[in-house]
């Protein structure tokens, strides 16, 4: 292929002109100006507007001699302000030139862009040059050519509309912004080239204004790259006026300042992240001059003052003359060797008093390696450096501790003799010997009454060995007072060993713990006492292993209930020997074992196999987990209480008086008929009355055993639980120094104990609401709720509670049942609150008919109207699928780690609210708050 053959280039015709062609063609010069030289390279074109040889020197202050006198001032501003970093950074001046070599006068026009880096600095000022004294015209695609050269390899957008906002040239590279091509884009306006409307109208506003006023206009604007996203611009828009100075187009160039807007905040969060940091910091940071002769920045929190002129005079002032010379050596090796400057040091404070300080200062070196400024901290470290002599001076104070110290001290020799080389004092009362009858001699010498209690064996073994022997609470006999007695130890046998490795010594460490072994011993004691109460107890009591379910005890109450032998009974898995009930409650205990929540139920009916027959009977028990201080269940007590004589006689009793009702109906027919009839109706009626009698009797007499029970609880219970307290109470304040970690095993107890009194008390009062006889008469709930509001006044207070309470009913009943009743309700709705939450709690009632009583709200005794009492609060809730737990004995829906409490509270309402012939529901939703319900007959 010859070259005439070769196609032409892809490029268009713009991006392969010739751009010092273009320039040539156009009559326009090219000129640059070095910032930190003023230095100008002017092409031969710019040379010639100035009258200059081309090898004439054009420093600037040179060629702006050759600018007509009464324009200099105009041009030196415009040039100032144009590489001014607050400028948009655009000059553009009409000037006249007196040639320097050929006197000719001159109208030039010259224009160009100053351009700065991302932190401001101008980092190049250049444009072009032309003679306007005899402008002429430009052939329209001639001047499209040369836009074009001049514009192609920029990276700025460059264009130009006309009046009526429609592009009339863009370059290359805002095409590729648009992903346009000049054919579909050149005509257009601002919609038709992909600009939104609110852009479009923006822009289009402002062309007027440039119009209006022959004055750029600068801005910036953030929309769509073709292929880069969203970007940010910053754009100039500029008139172009024709020879009778009126605005024939609209100029504009745009520079895509995205990655320097970007920039710039980073900059501007790191710089205020470090200087929150510096701010923040307890040291000083500084900048040091090269030579440090000149502190030039000094922030952060100081322990110095007068910082009005800081050099090294100043800083030398706050330091001691003892430490001065040290310093500036020090200084002075740093800058030598341009090496990190680290020293510490004393200085004189502001109060005046002598402190310490760290100094640390890393030199910052230019391009050629030389310092051109130190950046330091200065850290005060008084605290440290005392803390540091104090810790010294601790050190001898320890030397003296042993000597006087509580635990018995004492060092003896690697061989056989085991020869006393120290012991201090403590250790001398421990065994009731001087220190002096001690050291120097053998063991068993100085205390032969431990010969054969081994513990010569065990030196031995630690000393060939090398191994620590440490035992807890061990029994060693000595000689006291003339006679052996047994004290209890914590003793440790330490080996010290030499630089080979070698044991050299003994080190021996005896802690007295004789008074808490015994007191231990004690509690213990006080435990069994207790374990063998509830093992007696009348209420049967299984102890069950939660991983299996495996019986391991059972008291005399329980094998009675259960009909089987202690053998038939113990080791067993619980529904082995219960299997005929298992279908109906394993699932139940399996949920209390793995849950950990407690499952009980009153008075159920149920065929267990007693003594080899299957009986009929009624019991209520319980299912209670017993957790470790972890809150895992470890095991599980299961209380049965027979109600089967009570249930009987009571059902008995029940189906005697209807049986008698239906007759005394038949025979209040039948009492006209005949008076014969109506004396044997007389004396059947006395035979029923003497059989109710016998009833009554023995209701009273089971009330009698309850009672009997619940004497019981509150004092045989209470007593031992009350000595443990005490016992405890007794050794944390007498022993806690020598109980050490024994302390938190004793607050555990104690916390045991109180839980268990507590729990106690709660059956009793359950017992006692189930058994007590009734004391009716007319008692106002108003009176009632104000004296339990009075009763929780210190809780409201401390929780900030609202407690809003409407008018209430006065009704028959009886006054002690009652306030127990709302004082759970209203401690349940303080105690259940939500954190963060102010309590609000709500008493209202009303009334309704017998027949509008909700669905499964069944009252204990008939009555034409019921009185409708509601306590209602915004605490945590409950989940409504748990209403009919909620009543029972030891039911909890949260843990005791979030709320305290035994489960018998709502029982005891249950309880309160049937005495009085009434029924109790609630309603909620988890956190959601609760309504407790109570209808109370009128």
């Amino acid at each position: 292929m010859t070259g005439s053959d070769k196609p032409f280039d892809k490029k268009t015709l713009g991006e392969r002109l010739d751009v010092h062609f273009a320039l040539q063609a156009a009559g326009l010069g090219a000129w640059e100006m070095d910032p930190q030289t003023n230095h100008v390279q002017w092409d031969d074109r710019c040379r010639e507007l100035f009258g200059l040889a081309k090898d004439h020197i054009v420093a600037y202050q040179q060629a702006v001699q050759h600018i007509h006198p009464e324009d200099i001032d105009q041009v030196n501003k415009a040039i100032n302000w144009a590489m001014n970093p607050e400028s948009d950074g655009f000059y553009d001046q009409t000037f006249r030139t007196l040639g320097a070599d050929d006197g000719q006068l001159r109208w030039v026009r010259f224009q160009g862009r100053a351009y700065f880096s991302e932190a401001g600095k101008l980092s190049r000022f250049a444009g072009i040059a032309q003679e306007v004294t005899q402008p002429q015209p430009i052939p329209a695609h001639r001047q499209q050519r040369i836009y074009e050269a001049i514009t192609a390899s920029t990276p700025d957008l460059v264009y130009a509309f006309d009046l009526s906002y429609r592009f009339t040239y863009a370059n290359q590279a805002l095409l590729a912004m648009w992903g346009s091509t000049w054919e579909k884009a050149i005509g257009k306006g601002l919609l038709e080239n992909g600009y939104e409307p609110w852009h479009a109208q923006m822009h289009e506003r402002e062309i007027d204004q440039v119009v209006a006023t022959k004055q750029p206009i600068r801005g910036e604007v953030a929309f769509p790259h073709a292929t880069l996203g969203r970007r940010i611009y910053d754009y100039v828009f500029a008139p172009i006026v024709n020879e009778k100075g009126e605005v024939e187009a609209i100029a504009g160039t745009t520079r895509d300042i995205t990655d320097r807007k970007r920039a710039e905040a980073a900059l501007k969060v790191s710089e205020e992240r470090f200087r929150s940091f510096v701010m923040a910091s307890s040291d000083v940071v500084y900048t040091m001059s090269a030579d440090w002769r000149q502190m030039n920045q000094l922030v952060g929190k100081t322990f110095l003052t007068d910082t009005q002129q800081p050099n090294r005079d100043w800083l030398l002032k706050y330091i001691p003359a003892t430490d001065q010379a040290q310093v500036e050596s020090a200084i002075e090796a740093a800058i030598a060797g341009k090496r990190v400057y680290e020293l510490e040091h004393r200085v004189i404070q502001a109060d005046g008093q002598i402190g310490w300080t760290f100094s640390r200062a890393v030199p910052i070196l230019d391009e050629q390696g030389q310092i051109l400024e130190w950046l330091g901290t200065a850290s005060d470290v008084t605290e440290q450096v005392q803390a540091l002599q104090q810790k010294e001076e601790s050190l001898r104070q320890l030397l003296t501790l042993f000597e006087q110290s509580p635990v018995g001290l004492a060092t003896l020799s690697a061989d056989d003799e085991l020869v006393f080389q120290w012991a201090n004092t403590f250790y001398g009362e421990l065994v009731a010997r001087p220190n002096q009858d001690l050291v120097g001699k053998p063991l068993l010498e100085a205390l032969p009454e431990i010969k054969g209690q081994g513990f010569d064996g065990i030196l031995k073994e630690v000393i060939a060995t090398g191994t620590p022997y440490i035992a807890l609470e061990v029994a060693v006999n000595i000689l006291r007072d003339g006679r052996l007695a047994t004290i209890y130890v914590d003793l440790a046998y330490q080996p010290r060993k030499g630089t080979q490795s070698e044991v050299e010594g003994i080190l021996v460490l005896a802690t007295d713990v004789t008074q808490q072994v015994r007191s231990r011993k004690e509690i213990e004691a006080s435990q069994q006492l207790l374990r063998d109460l509830v093992l007696s107890a009348p209420i049967g009591i299984s102890i069950l292993n939660a991983a299996d379910l495996v019986i391991e005890t059972v008291n005399d109450a329980f094998i009675e209930v259960a009909g089987k032998t202690y053998e038939q009974l113990i080791g067993q898995h619980y529904w082995v020997p219960f299997a005929e009930v298992a279908p109906y409650y394993a699932d139940a205990l399996s949920r209390v074992a793995q849950e950990g929540e407690t499952f009980s139920i009153n008075e159920v009916e149920m065929r267990l196999i007693r003594h080899g027959q299957e009986e009929l009977i009624y019991v209520t028990f319980v299912y209670m987990p017993i957790k470790d201080t972890a809150g895992r269940v470890q095991k599980v007590a299961v209380w049965v209480l027979e109600n089967t004589h009570q249930v009987t006689q009571r059902r008995k009793i029940e189906e005697q008086v209807q049986q008698r009702t239906e007759e005394l109906a038949a025979a209040n027919e039948e009492l006209a008929a005949t008076n014969e009839e109506l004396a044997g109706s007389n004396e059947e009626y006395a035979a029923i009355n003497e059989e109710l009698e016998e009833a009554n009797f023995l209701l009273n007499r089971s009330n009698d055993n309850l009672q009997q029970f619940a004497y019981v609880a509150s004092h045989d219970l209470q007593e031992p639980l009350r000595k443990v307290q005490s016992f405890g109470d007794l050794l944390t304040q007498q022993y806690s120094d020598q109980l050490g970690e024994g302390v938190t095993y004793l607050e555990r107890m104690q916390a045991a104990a109180s839980r268990m009194s507590g729990l106690i008390k709660d059956l009793l009062a359950y017992s006692r609401i189930s058994t007590q006889r009734d004391s009716r008469g007319p008692v106002s709930l108003a009176s009632i709720v104000q004296t339990v509001l009075t009763d929780l006044d210190l809780v409201i207070e401390e929780t900030g509670a609202q407690v809003e309470v409407s008018p209430l009913p006065t009704i028959d009943g009886d006054r002690s049942q009652l306030e127990q009743l709302f004082q759970n309700l209203l401690a349940n709705a303080l105690k259940f609150r939500q954190p963060e939450v102010t309590p609000r709690i709500q008493v209202k009632a009303g009334w309704l008919a017998a027949d509008h009583l909700p669905i499964g709200i069944k009252p204990a005794r008939k009555s034409i109207a019921y009185h409708r009492i509601e306590v209602i609060d915004n605490g945590v809730g409950f989940d409504e699928k748990y209403l009919d737990r909620i009543f029972q004995v030891f039911q909890r829906l949260h843990g005791k780690s979030q709320f305290a409490g035994s489960g018998i509270g709502l029982a005891i309402c249950e309880k309160v609210v049937t005495n009085h012939g009434g029924a109790i529901t609630a309603s909620s939703q988890p956190g959601q708050g609760a309504t407790f319900i109570v209808y109370l007959p009128v």
